[in-house]
């Protein structure tokens, strides 16, 4: 157990001791060896005492941190497969809504044709009736008035339309038809006794045909109905579905995330689970031969010392020191010192190359196991040198291990240039693949960023236009609102105007009675004029119906009276330009009304088509974000590899790069001192 530097102190106390007692020396030898030891002991309980504490401390926070990852992998695991089966719950539910959607498309799209073509049929048909119905209603006049079939056939070309709608109409018989027809083929220019016949069966025919384009009509007008509601109610089941899209494919984009980071997040607890679970393992294996070997080491500790204690005792008593003295008389002692003197030229040599191999063992870094060995056998050499009587000291051995040894140093230095030069040119490699990962994940990342700060902006569009539509609605009640106030207002206005007017004319009336009894009229005849003309006096400034006549009569000396009938006329003026202003404003209010609600339509339905077109834009943009995120992902595992990769670079190679020099330096030096040492020993 003895230790490197306590083997040195004994064979040079051994040399420069020769002329002390043997016993002494040894015995103060002992002593030394003996506070080293205990010295030695003490820092190895304290390095045991620390590694108890992490045996004591570390056992309890492991189980913990294991339970805890157990814990949250139970967790992480529920939680995926809840998210799993809701996004693929999502899906199904999203292809129905496709499906539907598509459907209630593809019948609006079918429904409008037929609704297109019907229209364009309907229209034809109504025009084709009321042609042939306008044309019947010019030639039944006519032979009614006593035309002639030629005179009729030569009219205007209504001759020969007549014919042709005969011929083709599905109104009458096949008997009526050859009828018809056998009368506009007569050549005769004078009315036939059939004429009266024919009117009655082109009568009907016309009376038949107007009722078809009436109901033709009708039913044009019920088809373009029931197509408004079917397209009312479709466009509502497309927006419904849309919006059903939209949402679920919002979620699942976001479910698609969630369980990418809680899969994320349950393999680094799997990882930390097994990593802690495996250090308590080899923890608790450790602690329990740390323990024993400590046991065994302390007992070995503890028996050294008692035995070197004993030792010291028994050399050290003083009935030893008088057998040693009376054993051993100062003849012999000095026949020691007289030998050790011969042999000391011997050794000389020995002594400057174990000085040598000391030095640059202190020197190095770091300890040497073949510089020890190389020590231990020149201290061997050394003793059986001082063992010796005639032979001088054996360094061959010695010598042979210093060239094996600068062997290696050289082999070792040759190992570190080439990992030196590796570790370079691999570190070159992996930082630039590690930029390039990074700048690539910096592209993602900005990509990222402006695709949701686009979405952000659509967000915020589809708001806005949301409540520009909104907005554009309120207008729209408000306007209607108002719109129907003022037209009450103006029924109101009206109404009272034209009850002003007539109390204004009775008055008026009233005055002229006495004033002007030519412009007089009687109540009867005023109420009568009110009934039959009342609406005329609105339309018109003054009255077309001249005064009845009245007998002369003397002219009386009256009050003048001409400018308070005069105010009255300019009064009735007056209300009736005011009735007349307040129609042009009624007619021109309830025109920039329809306008207004035109423009409003169609404002609401652009803005409308813009929404659905920035949702399309949005879920575009949606699934890009998905994309790039999972781009982002892959990117940031190689990254992390090119992380990985470099820091292992580091991890094995900077202690080479950084020391490489010092290395170099220290290896130099260790082999110029094994040069001298050899070069001592050859001398010797």
């Amino acid at each position: 157990m003895l230790s490197k530097v306590i083997l040195l102190s004994l064979l040079v106390g051994a040399v420069e001791g020769a002329g002390e007692n043997p016993i002494r020396k040894v015995v103060r030898l002992m002593q030394d060896m003996q506070k080293e030891i205990e010295t030695e002991l003490t820092k190895e309980k304290e390095l045991f005492e620390k590694f108890m504490c992490i045996c004591n401390t570390y056992d309890d926070e492991l189980a913990a941190t294991a339970q805890k990852a157990g814990a949250q992998i139970k967790e992480m695991t529920s939680k995926i497969e809840e998210e799993t089966a809701e996004k693929g719950q999502l899906t199904e539910e999203l292809k129905s809504h496709e499906k539907d959607k598509a459907a209630a498309e593809t019948d609006l799209s079918k429904a409008t044709t037929i609704r297109q073509k019907e229209m364009e049929e309907q229209e034809e048909s109504i025009a084709e009736g009321k042609f042939n119905a306008a044309a019947l209603g010019k030639a039944i006049p006519a032979l009614e008035k006593g035309a002639s079939a030629a005179s009729l056939m030569q009219s205007n070309g209504i001759g020969g339309s007549l014919k042709k709608i005969v011929e083709s109409s599905a109104f009458i018989g096949s008997f009526d038809r050859r009828q018809i027809i056998s009368f506009l083929d007569g050549k005769e220019n004078e009315p036939s006794p059939a004429a009266v016949q024919i009117i009655g069966i082109l009568k009907q025919m016309k009376s038949d045909m107007e009722k078809s384009v009436a109901e033709a009509i009708a039913n044009e007008e019920s088809a373009k109905k029931g197509y408004t509601e079917l397209k009312a109610a479709k466009d509502q089941e497309i927006e419904v579905a849309a919006e059903s899209i939209e949402a679920k494919e919002k979620r699942a984009g976001e479910l698609t995330l969630s369980i990418s980071q809680n899969t994320d997040s349950l393999e680094d607890a799997k990882i930390e689970k097994a990593d802690a679970e495996k250090f308590l393992a080899t923890l608790k294996v450790q602690c329990v031969e740390k323990k024993k070997d400590w046991d065994a080491r302390f007992k070995l500790r503890k028996d050294e010392i008692s035995a070197i204690s004993d030792a010291i005792k028994i050399l050290n008593d003083d009935d030893a020191l008088d057998v040693f003295k009376k054993a051993m008389p100062s003849a012999m002692v000095q026949q020691n010192t007289g030998f050790l003197q011969q042999q000391n030229k011997k050794v000389t040599q020995l002594k400057k190359a174990q000085a040598i191999l000391l030095a640059a063992s202190k020197s190095m870094k770091s300890k040497s196991a073949q510089l020890d060995l190389i020590l231990n056998m020149a201290n061997s050499t050394l003793r059986d040198a001082q063992k010796s009587n005639n032979k001088g000291p054996d360094f061959s051995v010695v010598v042979k291990m210093i060239d094996n040894m600068l062997d290696v140093l050289k082999k070792e230095q040759t190992d570190d240039q080439k990992k030196k030069d590796w570790c370079v040119e691999e570190m070159q490699k992996g930082e630039a693949a590690e930029k390039k990962e990074q700048e690539e994940m910096d592209t993602l990342v900005s990509t990222i960023e402006e695709i949701s700060d686009e979405i952000a902006g659509i967000d915020d569009e589809v708001k806005t236009l949301q409540e520009e539509i909104s907005q554009l609605d309120r207008n729209v009640a408000a306007a209607t609102e108002q719109r129907k106030k003022e037209h009450s207002e103006y029924s109101e206005t009206i109404s009272m105007t034209e009850a002003a007017v007539q109390l204004v004319g009775k008055a008026k009336n009233r005055l002229n009675k006495f004033y002007n009894p030519k412009a007089y009229k009687p109540p009867a005849e005023i109420q009568k004029d009110e009934d039959e003309s009342f609406v005329q006096i609105r339309r018109h400034s003054h009255s077309k119906v001249a005064p009845p006549e009245l007998p002369d009569v003397p002219e009386l000396k009256k009050t003048n009276n001409g400018g308070v009938i005069g105010m009255m006329d300019e009064i009735v003026h007056e209300l009736q330009m005011d009735m007349a202003q307040a129609k042009f404003d009624e007619k021109t209010a309830q025109q920039e009304y329809i306008t207004l609600m035109a423009e409003s339509q169609t404002s609401r339905a652009q803005d409308a088509k813009s929404i659905t077109d920035k949702k399309a834009s949005r879920s575009e943009l949606e699934e890009k974000l998905v994309e790039a995120k999972e781009q982002r992902t892959m990117a940031f595992e190689e990254l992390n590899n090119a992380h990985t990769y470099v820091a292992e670079l580091h991890s094995s190679c900077d202690f080479i790069v950084e020391n490489f020099a010092l290395r170099q330096e220290a290896r130099a030096n260790e082999e110029e001192s094994l040069k001298n040492a050899r070069a001592v020993m050859q001398g010797a």
